[in-house]
Order: C-alpha cells, then structure tokens, then sequence
C-alpha cells in the first residue's frame, strides 16, 4: 500500500535513487559498528584509494564515502595519503590489511609508463574535466598566453607543465620561451595560496600555475584574474584532466562490477548536493549534468527525476536521456508518456532541460523504468518496444504494484528466452499508484 508522502524519485542507470523529502531527517553516513541497510561492503569489494589533500578534485569522492553512497553499491572504500613525487599512480599506498583493488588518479606524464606496462593499471573512464588554471595578477598587462613570452610563471614541483605546454604551442611560444619558477608547497593548500598572493604582491611572479582551489581564492580576494584553465578552456574543457585507473587483474576478477560502482557513487553524490532545489526537477537534473561536466569527465547518464505531491495529487518531472514516464489514468484506456526527454547527462555543461507538471486523481498510476525493459531483445531480434510496454501496463491495470511488475519480468522473460538475470541490459521499475 502506498502512504502519503511528498518525495522526490531519480531514476538511473545504473541504480535507483530515492532522495528524502527535505521535511524527513537524514540518515548519517553508515559506521564500521552500525552499517545502513544497504551496505553490502561486508560481502563487496575492498578498494584503497589516494587523497591529495587540498585539492577539489577528491571532493566528490570524500561526500561519497562520508554519505555512504560508495558501501551501498559493495565498496568498502579506504583513502590513503599521497605523496605525488614519483607520480599520482606510483604514490598509491595500500591502507593495512588486505584489498582487492587500488584507485588512483592518472595524469598525463604517466600514460607512457601505462603504456609501456610499467604501470599495471587500465585506464577505466575520465574522472574531471580539470582542476588547473593560470591566473595572473589582477593588474598585469597579460592578456594572453603570447603575452607570457620571457615571464616568470609559479608552478608547483608536483604539478605537470604539459597542459600550459600546450596552450604556449598554440600561441606560438616555445618551453623556454616561459621562466617557469617552482615552488614545494602542497597543490591546492592553504600555503600556496599565501605563497602566490605574496609573490604578486611583490611583483616577483607574472603568472602562477596551480591546482584549484589556489586560482579562484586569488580571483576571488581580487589579487588576480583567470587566464586559461583546463576547466572552461577549450579544447581541454571538453577533455579528462586526469583519469580513474585500477589495477589489471580487476577486471577479470570483477567484471563490469567496480567501474559502474564508482560511477554509481559520483553520480549519486552530483544528486545528493542537489537537495536544495529537490521540488524542481529541471534544477535538479541541470546540477547533476553541470556536476558531472565538470567533476566527471567522461561519464555519461541518463536520469528522470520525478517529484510527487500525493497529498495534493501533482507530479513534476524531468529527464536527461531517460525513457519518461507512462502515465496510466483511471479512467483511461492507455497510458500517455509524461514530457519528453532532455540531453543525456555529462555531454554539454550548460544543456537545457524542463520540468513536466501533472496532476494525479485517485486511481492513476505512473511508472518509471530503464530502457533495459524496452529494449529487451527477443531471439528474432525484435525489441519489447513501448508499444508492448503499454500493452502490459493496460492489461494489468487491476493487479498490484508488486504483483504488476512481476508480471512484467515474466513478459520479458518470455520474450527473451532468458532468465531475468541474464536480460541484455539493466531493468528497473518503479511502479506508483494514488490511492
């Protein structure tokens, strides 16, 4: 039986969201002594991963762990420090006990020592779009990267000089044409920070290279301005910073698991800093799709996101790629979709997407699913197709929600030939009734 509620649904691949309505508490993140519900880490994958600490770039991964997004998809996350001397991937320290899988993050010096083997990692997916920027300060004449030519330019030691390489190649400059003057402090840290504001002050520095948060800071306090950065600079802007890699034998050992796992995670977290604008599902799948431009280059989703108000009987919904919902009335003879759908997620930054109002009546009936249920594949190679979706919906208008979807999963099952678990691609539904 359904209760009354007002709550907010995002569905996608590949897991199913339910985000709390903002009037009910939230759970804390699950503890070692009292796991949720839906940990699974017991029985899941032990992966170490490192943490550069500073740097905005693991901040996704730290919400993630402390909402315990990454044990309810079976990981049981550990972080390690990182010292970045030899390398991201080379600095990767295994926390004590065993674990089944290292995380890190690979930049671009390292794809050659991937590609040679010295590394045993695969490359698995981008991880963001860039962290990096160079400013300069807020009075200098530099309006270009061709105005750079026999400046001083801060970089930190750890950080790669091959982006700024690439943006001087453009305009022109050769290496040398560029003094690069380093510096030790931590990418990121408070102390880079004060470092670069000072060396400005002084007018030792021209320009200054590093990791975020250190360029918004100083834009932010008016001591200098943006120039280029691999975040909102093309064509980087539309490229992997950096990039998630695990080692070889992962794969084999867990196929298709741990990759889908971490994504599930990200995405989940790009949903949870959404809370805000819960009641608004165009806000909401426009923050998913930004924080996934920006912080998951590489990744892409589909989601619907529906918000319900059964007291008042009014939906609101929106999609990014996602098949939208069917709505059955009670009084009607076939169901009707509700909108239609928006850009897939973690294509273009500042993509459009709308919200969808309808109102519900006692009786009425929406459902929501992955396009593994219409895309279902029978020996002929016929899909199960919408049509016969509407079908099955129609047909079995009187049975339960429960007993509705079991009953879908035996549609599917004889149109396959397979079993349930053996379908092409991932089946969710959701199945929502007014009572």
């Amino acid at each position: 039986m359904m209760t009354t509620i007002r709550r907010p649904l995002l569905l996608s691949l590949p897991f199913l969201l339910v985000l709390t309505a903002c009037s009910e508490p939230e759970p804390g993140p699950p503890t070692a002594a009292e796991p949720s519900s839906e940990d699974r880490s017991g029985d899941g994958v032990r992966v170490s991963a490192p943490i550069r600490p500073g740097t905005v770039c693991f901040i996704d991964w730290a919400i993630a762990r402390e909402k315990g997004f990454f044990a309810a998809e079976g990981l049981d996350m550990k972080f390690g420090a990182l010292d970045t001397s030899r390398g991201t991937i080379l600095a990767l320290a295994a926390p004590d006990g065993p674990i089944d899988a290292e995380m890190g993050i690979v930049e671009y010096p390292e794809l050659d020592d991937l590609a040679s083997g010295e590394l045993d990692y695969y490359v698995m997916a981008g991880e963001h779009s860039g962290c990096k920027q160079l400013v300069v300060p807020v009075d200098s004449l530099v309006e270009s990267i061709a105005d750079l030519k026999g400046k001083r330019v801060g970089i930190n030691t750890t950080n790669d000089v091959l982006m700024w390489e690439f943006f001087a190649r453009q305009a022109g400059l050769m290496r040398d044409d560029l003094v690069f003057v380093p510096h030790d402090f931590p990418p990121g840290s408070p102390e880079a920070v004060e470092h670069l504001r000072r060396e400005f002050a002084a007018g030792r520095l021209d320009a200054a290279i590093d990791s975020d948060p250190v360029g918004k800071i100083l834009v932010a306090e008016g001591a200098a301005r943006p120039l280029v950065s691999n975040t909102h600079t093309a064509p980087l802007s539309n490229m992997s910073c950096c990039m998630l890699a695990v080692w070889r034998n992962v794969p084999d050992q867990h196929p298709g698991g741990i990759p889908a796992a971490l994504i599930a995670s990200m995405v989940k977290t790009a949903a949870a800093v959404q809370r805000q604008v819960a009641d608004r599902p165009a806000e909401v799948i426009a923050g998913i799709n930004r924080h996934l431009c920006e912080q998951a280059g590489g990744v892409l989703v589909t989601a619907a996101y529906l918000y319900v108000d059964l007291e008042r009987g009014r939906l609101w919904h929106a999609s990014a790629g996602h098949p939208p919902p069917l709505l059955l009335r009670a009084w009607a003879a076939r169901p009707v979709s509700v909108g239609r759908s928006g850009m897939v997620a973690g294509v273009l930054a500042d993509a459009p997407y709308e919200t969808i109002e309808e109102t519900l009546a006692a009786g009425d009936r929406v459902i929501l699913y992955t396009d593994g249920v219409i895309e279902a594949t029978a020996l002929s190679g016929d899909f199960f197709d919408p049509a016969r979706l509407e079908a099955a919906l129609t047909e079995g208008r009187d049975l339960a929600p429960d007993a509705w979807s079991e009953d879908l999963l035996d549609r599917l099952k004889a149109w396959t030939g397979k079993s349930t678990l053996k379908l092409d691609d991932d089946v969710t539904v959701v199945v929502l009734d007014r009572v």
